[in-house]
């Protein structure tokens, strides 16, 4: 035991230790930064601490106890989620109308208001041609009760 205890207590700088994890001295410095490690004496890390400080650090997160960083990752899933969905429906719309099966709401209104403009004119003419076989009474009557419900309509 003493023999693996001489061996763990190893002193090592930045580069060194970067060298023996086969990381990038830049690792070291950040999990330095972020409290992850420390130095034991110096500038110097001790082997045995820094290797326990290592694995209890990714130990940590690969439990789910980085908060932050989970709901980070779900928050990010989420949005990407909306978005391929948001383009899928984006796709669906564009297909449906090539296939003819959605227009554009000013093509429907416009239509609309094409049918409405001839109704009209076909209802106003209705009591002209009732003039011609019946009296000018009649007409004038089913004149008046046609314009009163268009402009009930209108006010609608």
């Amino acid at each position: 035991m003493s023999d693996l205890t001489e061996t763990t207590n190893i002193l090592l700088n930045a580069a060194e230790l970067a060298d023996l994890l086969g990381v990038h001295v830049s690792t070291i410095h950040g999990l330095k930064q972020r409290g992850a490690i420390s130095y034991a004496k110096g500038t110097r890390y001790g082997l045995k601490e820094t290797m326990r400080a290592i694995y209890g650090d990714l130990h940590a997160k690969a439990g789910g106890r980085d908060r932050n960083k989970s709901a980070e990752d779900a928050a990010l899933t989420a949005a990407r989620r909306r978005k391929v969905e948001a383009e899928a429906d984006l796709a669906e719309q564009k297909a449906a109308q090539q296939r003819g099966e959605l227009v554009e709401a000013a093509q429907v209104v416009a239509g609309w208001q094409s049918i409405l403009v001839r109704l009209r004119a076909d209802l106003l003419a209705v009591p002209d041609r009732l003039r011609e076989d019946t009296s000018r009474d009649v007409a004038d009557r089913v004149d008046r009760a046609i314009r009163d419900a268009l402009e009930t309509l209108a006010d609608d």
